[in-house]
């Protein structure tokens, strides 16, 4: 998983758009309680990485609540791809400052008790996540909706 910055299209047309980490200083940046640390937003500079200490009017509980906010335009949010995913794909969310934003990725883990014999349920859950996630799925645009099929008429021959 990789941590993203967006923002909702309303709350940009609203704020405007950051066009470098300084400008976020000027906008309202959504936190999560449970992770200040993620408050510090990374950037890739020629010195190297650099931090920027956000701030915002709202700190959610938790990340899907924060995902929420931010599609109702209340602030710019920097979460996991894996959450914002299809907020992005449906045009809800829009990614900010992709050229400069620091790359963190982060490991999905899954865990369970060790020994030689695993039970044929923790073998089949093992591996459907990794069949279903290994390839982020999450980061693929979404399907083309099927054209609904009309019916059609073929031209008569003379």
């Amino acid at each position: 998983m990789e941590r993203v910055i967006c923002a909702a299209p309303g709350y940009l047309e609203a704020h405007g758009t950051p066009q470098t980490p300084d400008d976020l200083l000027q906008h309202n940046c959504l936190l999560l309680y449970s992770q200040p640390q993620l408050g510090h937003w990374p950037f890739d500079t020629p010195q190297g990485v650099r931090t920027v200490k956000v701030n915002g009017n709202l700190i959610a509980d938790n990340a899907e609540t924060g995902v929420q906010l931010a599609i109702l335009g209340l602030g710019l949010i920097r979460l996991g791809d894996i959450l914002v995913g299809d907020p992005l794909r449906r045009g809800e969310l829009v990614p900010l400052l992709t050229d400069v934003h620091h790359v963190e990725p982060v490991p999905i883990h899954v865990m369970y008790l060790p020994g030689r014999h695993r039970s044929p349920k923790v073998v089949a859950m093992v591996d459907f996540l990794l069949e279903h996630f290994s390839h982020a799925p999450w980061r693929m645009p979404a399907p083309a909706a099927k054209q609904p099929r009309g019916r059609t008429t073929r031209p008569r021959r003379r």
